[in-house]
């Protein structure tokens, strides 16, 4: 959804080849979108990690349900199921790219 408009994705499949990614290219990314449920992390617990790593990087959690306050380390949240919009709406708002 993101590469059809313009963004640059890099997709891994399980949270500790993102880690790893990360700690060897920690510049390299402006933003990620995890998931909640997750193999071996949560993706709050990765968010932790992450801000381990390099604490200015935005995370925006994907999960089913709506938590009651957003969770610490995570920029934003979004609820499945979601669209296109939503997703770059979201994805912008966590870039600092669109005010509400």
């Amino acid at each position: 959804m993101l590469v059809r408009v313009g963004y640059r994705v890099t997709t891994l499949s399980h949270p500790q080849a993102g880690l790893t990614d990360l700690q060897r290219r920690p510049n390299a990314f402006d933003l990620v979108i995890t998931d909640n449920q997750m193999p071996t992390l949560s993706g709050v617990e990765l968010a932790n990690r992450i801000a381990e790593i390099r604490s200015n990087l935005p995370v925006v959690l994907v999960t089913g349900t709506a938590p009651s306050t957003t969770p610490p380390g995570i920029t934003a949240v979004l609820i499945k199921p979601f669209d296109t919009a939503q997703l770059i709406q979201v994805a912008a708002r966590a870039l600092g790219l669109a005010n509400d």
